[in-house]
């Protein structure tokens, strides 16, 4: 944990996503499949949103592919 870093996403970090639709901020932290929780916020690196994050880095824009359809979210902040 003390080398994760927070200039681009990873797994471990808490990632603070603003979502363009509904206009608001969600903080999610990244998790292994096994760790993941949504009821939680902790999203899977292997679910659509958690594989779109990582490697992104603050100010990005994503757009996931849903059952909703497509989602799209600005990267508003990284920590750890």
């Amino acid at each position: 944990d003390s080398e994760l870093g927070t200039d681009k996403v990873n797994v471990g970090n808490k990632v603070v996503v603003h979502s363009i639709e509904d206009d608001e901020d969600v903080e999610y932290k990244i998790v292994s499949t096994t760790e993941a929780d949504p009821l939680e916020n902790r999203i899977s690196d292997d679910c659509p949103l958690g594989k779109a994050l990582l490697g992104q880095r603050k100010g990005d824009s994503i757009s996931v592919e849903t059952p909703m359809g497509i989602l799209k979210y600005t990267i508003t902040e990284i920590s750890k």
